[in-house]
């Protein structure tokens, strides 16, 4: 007999000998059905037929744990307030609940909703693990398998989220700003300001994604251009993600009407994103500059001269240059400051093309 014929000829007589007279066949996969494995601290993977695969990595669980998928499909099952929307086939729950020692990669596939360009620029995860909902924007999407993927730090709900707080990043060359004296004209419209009472002049930026401060989208605290680098690789097809800018800058000893010293820090921070071929890939934005020495800030010296403010120390090294305007925001006064971040971008030979991403802060007195 042959030996390799036996396990499917006693298949046959097995089902030979059962009641198949109410079965269809082939028999069909219940995609609603949950998926276990049982995952280790060495890594796994497992994965569902309904569009969805986690990759742990050595570490991510501390002991031998059963893992569940489960299939939502329901934008509003999803617990939580996140900002953007929710699609709903990409909902899924991940058992246990829990936060994890190092990251996993999550694959979510989006197939019922064709997506625009400009969202699927805003394309992220939204998960929701014990300590609440967590935006994920470092990800990845890829255009022909419809496939997202980026890492998560705990298990819980799961979802493919679009964006809302999106700041579309400008072509061409941004304006050059005025300059112009704190203590009462600018550049050169000359427009005049009331001297501010006191020895010292305070502006303040605040807007992001979570908490109890307004999105940067619609507060007008910041505009961004690309270099005509990064503009001729990519095109118009860029835009920050998640905008979180804080600034908090004071001003002091005015000689002239314009101060000597200055104390204070800049932060900015998102996730670009830019559309290359048939991915959408996303690169990390952040920005800090702190007066004076170390991460903590300090008073530092300044001068001013035409439309440029030079910081004797800060954490970025000396003589940091920025370019500045003082101007009317409604019945207050503005300081609108550039900063620079710098991306390296690499060509298909292998070599690196420098361009930057430049950033006008909006600071209100």
């Amino acid at each position: 007999m042959n030996l390799r014929l036996l396990p499917l000829l006693l298949i046959a007589v097995l089902v030979t000998g059962c009641d198949q007279v109410s079965q269809e066949l082939p028999f069909d996969v219940d995609l609603d059905a949950p998926v276990a494995k049982t995952i280790g601290p060495e890594g796994g993977f497992i994965s569902s037929p309904q569009g969805i695969s986690i990759e742990f990595s050595q570490g991510s669980l501390t002991s031998s744990t059963q893992v569940q998928i489960i299939h939502q499909g329901d934008a509003a099952l999803f617990p939580g307030s996140v900002d953007g929307e929710i699609l709903s086939e990409t909902v899924f729950q991940v058992q246990p609940m829990q936060a994890l020692n190092a990251p996993a990669n999550l694959n979510l596939r989006v197939l019922d909703r064709t997506l625009t360009l400009e969202e699927i620029l805003r394309v992220g995860f939204a998960t929701e693990g014990p300590e609440g909902p967590v935006m994920v924007e470092d990800v990845t999407y890829d255009l022909v398998s419809n496939v997202v993927r980026g890492p998560i730090e705990n298990l819980g709900y799961v979802a493919v989220r679009v964006a809302e707080d999106v700041l579309t990043v400008g072509d061409g060359t941004p304006p050059t700003l005025g300059g112009g004296n704190f203590g009462g004209e600018t550049g050169s419209t000359q427009t005049s300001l009331a001297t501010v009472s006191g020895s010292t002049q305070r502006y303040l930026v605040n807007c992001g994604p979570t908490g109890n401060v307004p999105r940067c989208l619609g507060s007008d605290a910041i505009k961004m251009w690309a270099s005509n680098e990064v503009g001729d690789r990519f095109g118009t097809q860029l835009v920050l993600v998640g905008p979180e800018i804080v600034g908090d800058l004071t001003f002091s000893d005015f000689v002239d009407g314009n101060p000597t010293t200055v104390n204070g820090w800049i932060e900015v921070s998102g996730m670009m994103r830019v559309k290359i071929g048939q991915t959408v890939a996303s690169y990390k934005i952040d920005q800090s500059l702190t007066t004076g020495e170390g991460s903590t800030a300090s008073p530092s010296s300044m001068s001013v001269a035409f439309n440029q403010l030079t910081v004797a120390v800060t954490s970025e090294g000396s003589n940091e240059v920025m370019e500045y305007e003082i101007g009317r925001q409604g019945t207050g006064q503005q300081l609108i400051v550039q900063v620079e971040e710098d991306i390296e971008l690499e060509n298909e030979d292998g070599s690196i093309t420098n361009g930057k991403v430049i950033i006008h802060l909006r600071m209100r007195l």
